[in-house]
């Protein structure tokens, strides 16, 4: 759900059992950021969408931000000539971020 964020609890250290593709079993524990990310990678590879860890308040919020969010470009799209919708648009998503320097 692109442009729109909110903060999700999640343990700050976890202990993962795996198996790897040759069938051996491990055990990995992590803390910090490395635990966030197993964290939500599990819940990814479970098919648990991000905002299915909110409360329903908080859920029904962010559902109507991103919605609202989402009809304002599509009348920006319809009502302005395609050059000004290109022009908002690297506004909002500033794409100067996303370029590498060489």
């Amino acid at each position: 759900m692109p442009g729109v964020t909110e903060e999700i609890e999640r343990h700050a250290r976890v202990r993962i059992g795996y198996q790897t593709l040759d069938g051996d079993e491990g055990v990995e524990q992590a803390e910090g950021l490395l635990s966030v990310c197993h964290q939500r990678e599990i819940e990814q590879l479970d098919g648990v969408f991000w905002i299915e860890r909110l409360s329903r308040l908080k859920r029904e919020r962010l559902v109507k931000q991103y919605e609202k969010q989402q009809r304002g470009f599509l009348s920006m799209a319809s009502t302005h000539r395609p050059e000004q919708f290109q022009e908002k648009c690297e506004t909002v998503f500033r794409p100067e971020l996303l370029k590498t320097k060489s």
